[in-house]
């Protein structure tokens, strides 16, 4: 059976549009053909007309990022297919559609599109449709954009990196009673995604110059209860992953690299970090090398381990499943179709952006290099690459840090101590750790300060940066 209904219907476009074409498809009002199948007790929504008329006006439907309804117009077509239902004896479909209509109406459009454009003729490139969530249209596109810059099979997109990690102890099975090897000198959330399982993060001390994880502190924490490494390629400076894994394999460890400060680094084997085949998580936050606004990445490593980490970003549901199907427990880990949109972008510009961070770390370099006893991070050794996350230098023995920030905060920079030692933070103090445990990481947190950072900071910018620096720690004004 079918039923014909005239109601308006509206689309979101893509940027890609011309705002005459998003205006003439905001204008359209087109006819909707609702067809019951009354044998799955499921309804679907057509939209070939939609599909046609984009073709008759020269738009590839593959743009298309929703089709939505006003609540008004969802109202009437929910009333209008349950009286119809009504009439025809099945008050179970009835009471179905009033109940789920509304819910479930976004994600049969999407999935119908796919459909009615190979009906229509075309090849759509939105395979992703399947997911049923308007959103995944988008967040496919920007997955398949960032695993391809990195050389990658696939990537997974989320709501943060917060989210990616958690998602990835999860894909390694660690839970209660396991310890994790992991890194004192990080922001709290590579130690948190272990805690939200039950599993215990172990720290060890990092190493001199690059404040990455020590192997060799590694390896004198193996323990009998120890399950895996989280490496943090902190500060954007690849962690040494050849030793780690070599460290992995020896003792049957699961790996977990925390890259979400370290998109666009390059390790001593002059691969990009996340693309060595372990699970690997990337971040997007408004300080990241590119962003989202919010968002988070994490490379599976195999097809399996995608869907499984596609299905517990989505509440459990599996990409063929109906909208309130769920086989597992999941989260609300789903990243926006916006920050997607912005993702897409900012991965189209990702090589310029880091360009533009190097060269603004090397004016730093070279500027500070008159500051007698401060400490510039390394740039990079042999095949190593940093990627720029935070230029962050450790001040002259002696100094005094606060005092330094008051002293550039009055002169209008912002500056920060930057970053604090996770293990001392009260609730993993309860697990028995102190200070004096890890002094290399102890050292740097005392002596870091992060200094003003961005892709389009000036040369007189950063000039006037480093100069007030000098001045704050009592030394003489930079040469010119």
């Amino acid at each position: 059976m079918q039923l014909s209904l005239d109601l308006p219907m509206c689309a979101v476009v893509s940027d890609e549009f011309t705002a005459e074409q998003a205006a003439a498809i905001g204008r359209r009002e087109e006819r909707l053909i609702v067809t019951a199948n009354a044998g799955s007790g499921k309804t679907r929504v057509l939209t070939e007309r939609f599909v046609r008329s984009c073709i008759d006006d020269g738009i590839d439907p593959s743009a298309i990022l929703a089709i939505t309804f006003t609540e008004k117009a969802a109202g009437e077509l929910r009333e209008r297919v349950r009286s119809r239902f009504v009439e025809l004896g099945r008050r179970d479909l009835a009471q179905a559609t009033e109940a789920a209509w509304v819910s479930t109406i976004h994600g049969f459009c999407m999935r119908v599109l796919k459909a009615n454009a190979v009906t229509a003729g075309l090849d759509p490139a939105f395979e992703v449709l399947d997911e049923g969530d308007a959103r995944a249209l988008r967040a496919a596109a920007f997955e398949r954009a960032l695993a391809a810059w990195l050389g990658v099979e696939d990537a997974v997109a989320v709501s943060s990196g917060t989210a990616a990690l958690h998602l990835g102890v999860r894909a390694l099975d660690w839970g209660e009673g396991d310890e994790v090897l992991t890194s004192p000198f990080s922001f709290v959330a590579s130690a948190n995604c272990l805690l939200y399982e039950h599993a215990r993060p172990v720290f060890v001390d990092v190493e001199e110059e690059t404040l990455d994880l020590d192997p060799a502190a590694a390896a004198a924490a193996v323990g009998e209860r120890t399950v895996g490494l989280l490496p943090v390629h902190i500060f954007g400076y690849p962690a040494a992953m050849p030793a780690l894994e070599e460290l992995a394999t020896r003792h049957g460890l699961g790996i977990l690299e925390d890259a979400c400060e370290a998109l666009g680094a390059v390790d001593s084997e002059g691969r990009k970090v996340g693309a060595r085949g372990n699970l690997a998580t990337f971040a997007f936050y408004a300080n990241k090398q590119m962003t989202t606004g919010e968002g988070g990445m994490i490379v599976p490593r195999d097809g399996d381990e995608a869907a499984r980490l596609r299905s517990e970003r989505n509440q459990g549901r599996a990409v063929d499943m109906g909208w309130l199907d769920h086989d597992r427990l999941g989260f609300n880990y789903r990243l926006s179709d916006l920050a997607a949109a912005l993702g897409v972008a900012q991965v189209e510009k990702l090589d310029s952006l880091l360009t533009r961070r190097a060269a603004v770390a090397r004016m730093y370099e070279e500027r500070l290099a008159g500051i007698e006893g401060l400490r510039t991070p390394v740039p990079g050794s042999g095949s190593e690459v940093r990627s720029w996350f935070v230029y962050t230098v450790r001040l002259p023995q002696g100094a005094d840090r606060d005092a330094t920030i008051a002293r550039l905060a009055e002169r209008g920079i912002a500056s920060k101590a930057y970053l604090p030692c996770i293990h001392l933070f009260p609730n993993l103090r309860e697990l028995g750790y102190r200070e004096g445990q890890f002094p290399v990481a102890e050292a740097a947190s005392a002596e870091s300060l992060a200094l003003p950072f961005f892709p389009a900071m000036s040369e007189a910018q950063v000039d006037r940066v480093c100069q007030e620096l000098a001045a704050a720690l009592g030394q003489a004004p930079l040469p010119a």
